[in-house]
């Protein structure tokens, strides 16, 4: 203990004492010291430091806080650096995967130009016959649990068999749904009525308000856009939903204005009506070759009818 108190009184008397301050830092924290010993040098100091002392003393605390500041927020530092390094890593990761996504459910568009026609096979090995202005949609991961497509237009379905996998056709608000078979889907903008034709198998065509299932060839159902009703009829002349696909038009007693709106859809022409009382005139027959000017011709010999053609637009008026 003498030796601890001379080794303080040194350290409080003398200027530029070659005592260790931390010496001094050790014996201060020890509780062994004793308390009487801070009281007697405090009243030896009239409750004043001296200012060689406090400076030692303090340049010894603030060394000692800095080298623990240092370590503290060297620790820190370690820990955000680990925390960037597997945000980083996650964000990679997240974006890899989006990217993954993306490119497995990014649609396939087929589409035909007015005037053509095209077969297509599906991944499924369905076969496909899109009519002039048709379009159809699908994901990339097609057949991988269910077979959806999207059309708009005009196409014939060979649906390959698949149990496992319902093979549906979307059309705005209605879908056509199979397993196995052979239909037609029509559904074009600018026709108000959706129609389906069953050639075979059984097929489930479902509207927002409606499901109704057609089991046996040559019947037909019919969508109403304005009504949104739909409604199932026996077709007795299977032609005129086929004809398409061989090339041919057929008509059943079908106005020249509906006619008009068809030979649009396929050629991509206008057609305007000089004389309006022509639209409302009705026509029956098969057409077999039906590029623009054959049927011009053959409508033109079954009634009066004239056309000529002014820029892009046939206008059609009585002779």
């Amino acid at each position: 203990m003498a030796n601890n108190k001379e080794l303080i009184d040194k350290f409080m008397q003398t200027k530029d004492s070659d005592v260790d301050a931390q010496k001094i830092l050790d014996l201060l924290r020890n509780p062994d010291f004793g308390e009487n010993l801070y009281e007697e040098n405090w009243t030896r100091a009239n409750g004043v430091i001296p200012e060689s002392v406090d400076r030692r003393l303090s340049a010894k605390v603030r060394s000692a806080t800095r080298a623990k500041f240092s370590v503290q927020w060297q620790k820190v530092w370690n820990l955000v650096a680990v925390f960037m390094l597997f945000l980083g890593i996650g964000v990679i990761l997240y974006q890899w995967r989006e990217l993954e996504i993306s490119n497995c459910y990014s649609d396939v568009v087929i589409s035909v130009p007015k005037g053509q026609r095209n077969e297509v096979v599906l991944p499924d090995g369905t076969h496909v016959l899109l009519n002039s202005g048709s379009q159809i949609k699908y994901g990339r991961r097609f057949n991988a649990r269910e077979r959806r497509v999207e059309l708009e237009g005009e196409a014939h379905f060979d649906v390959a068999k698949n149990p496992g996998a319902p093979f549906s056709v979307f059309s705005d608000d209605i879908s056509v749904t199979a397993l196995g078979t052979r239909f037609d889907v029509r559904a074009y903008k600018s026709e108000k009525v959706i129609s389906s034709y069953l050639e075979e198998g059984k097929i489930l065509v479902k509207s927002p308000t409606e499901s109704i299932e057609m089991r046996y060839p040559n019947q037909c159902i019919y969508y109403d856009r304005d009504s949104k009703k739909m409604q199932k009829v026996d077709v007795e002349d299977a032609e005129y939903f086929i004809a398409w696909r061989k090339g041919r038009l057929t008509f059943r007693d079908e106005t020249l204005m509906n006619i008009a709106k068809l030979l649009e859809q396929q050629y991509s022409i206008k057609i305007d009506f000089k004389d309006k009382a022509l639209a409302s005139r009705r026509f029956s027959g098969t057409i077999e070759n039906y590029n623009l000017t054959n049927v011009l011709e053959i409508l033109g010999l079954a009634s009066d009818i004239r056309y000529e053609f002014r820029r892009d637009t046939l206008i059609l008026s009585m002779k």
